[in-house]
């Protein structure tokens, strides 16, 4: 019985089809938040002073801070603190007590370890209070700040270049003793 099972031609049905390796796929990863609340707005030195956020993890448990300054408008910028050479998708939000009003940029842009992402002026500073972003009770505004790799394809080539990294620097880190300057 096996023997005409193995013997019988495979099924006619059957079709071979490549895959591309870009994949189009449904899954999109998720944005991983983080809110910055920037106290003391009016007291920052114009182009002086930089606050930094706490940092963020993404999906794949990259680092990210948002710096903030202020000029003629609120500018902000990402940097990536931990994580592979990449695109990568953000959202920045100035946020509002009406989430209607709220100021939100959402872009894909290419980043670096510990290199500053594109600068964005969010908005003129006089308009701050105009427009009810500053919170008059405490000088502060709150911008919420969320970063994922934008396909699910990306957050896999970047898990295995960070792990390939990891594990290139471990086994040069474990070389003997001994073998150090021979």
């Amino acid at each position: 019985r096996c023997s005409r099972l193995i013997e019988t031609p495979a099924s006619k049905a059957f079709r071979h089809e490549h895959v591309p390796v870009d994949l189009d796929c449904e899954f999109v990863p998720e944005f991983r938040s983080e809110v910055f609340v920037i106290k003391n707005y009016h007291a920052i030195e114009p182009m002086e002073e930089c606050r930094t956020s706490d940092v963020l993890r993404d999906v794949v448990g990259f680092g990210w801070r948002l710096h903030i300054w202020k000029s003629d408008h609120l500018s902000v910028t990402l940097i990536m603190t931990e994580g592979v050479i990449g695109r990568y998708e953000y959202c920045i939000e100035l946020m509002h007590e009406d989430p209607t009003k709220a100021i939100r940029l959402t872009q894909i842009d290419h980043f670096e370890l510990h290199q500053t992402g594109p600068v964005h002026d969010l908005i003129e500073n006089e308009q701050l209070e105009v427009e009810g972003f500053l919170n008059p009770e405490d000088d502060s505004l709150q911008i919420k700040f969320s970063v994922r790799p934008p396909t699910i394809v990306m957050v896999s080539r970047y898990q295995q270049e960070f792990i390939d990294r990891f594990m290139k620097d471990n086994i040069n880190n474990q070389m003997p003793v001994s073998c150090i300057g021979t």
